[in-house]
């Protein structure tokens, strides 16, 4: 967050509020908040609650919070509430970074390590359905892969090795090794 910004987007479980259950989602519009201290970019004051981004407990969802100032008057400091960033919150910023930790792909191509070297990676947006066959998975698929020379793009073919037997769509056997690695959404 710059000194500029008046604005911040945080995900609901990133704040406690001190007598509220459900955190900061849980308040109206126009509520009041104190930061004592400044945390995850944002500063120390008082911040109010505007509207939200998304569907609650949704993937993605955010409340807005708007800097109203370190310091309050009249009737805003009498009616703050006090919050703080919630224990199990351990991302640097008020809302999630999507994507994997080197560590969980590093435990997800141990966990492959039977796979050829000539095997390709295959890495996928997690908002990208891929025609529905194999994404978003959250995790590793093992398969076969082969450039689309049918109708051009830049995705390819996947052949999950859970669909090796269908008769149906056969897997072509010029095709190489793949481990797939998609992000959940």
């Amino acid at each position: 967050m710059t000194a500029e910004t008046q604005y911040v987007a945080v995900d609901p479980r990133t704040l406690s509020v001190e007598g509220i259950d459900g955190g900061v989602d849980a308040l109206p519009n126009d509520a009041v908040i104190h930061l004592a201290e400044p945390a995850l970019g944002m500063k120390a004051g008082y911040w109010c609650t505007r509207w939200r981004q998304g569907r609650p407990g949704t993937p993605g969802a955010a409340r807005i919070l708007q800097f109203a100032g370190e310091r309050a008057s009249g009737s805003r400091a009498g009616d703050a509430h006090a919050a703080r960033v919630c224990a199990l919150w351990a991302e640097p910023y008020p809302t999630a970074v999507s994507g994997w930790r080197l560590s969980d792909l590093r435990a997800l191509i141990e966990e492959h390590a039977d796979l050829p070297d000539a095997t390709l990676v295959l890495i996928g947006p997690s908002d990208h359905p891929a025609d529905g066959r194999w994404s978003p998975v959250g995790s590793a698929t093992t398969g076969r892969s082969a450039p689309n020379t049918d109708g051009g793009g830049n995705y390819g073919q996947f052949w999950s090795d859970d669909c090796a037997d269908d008769e149906a769509d056969p897997i072509p056997s010029d095709t190489l090794p793949a481990l797939a690695l998609i992000p959940s959404a």
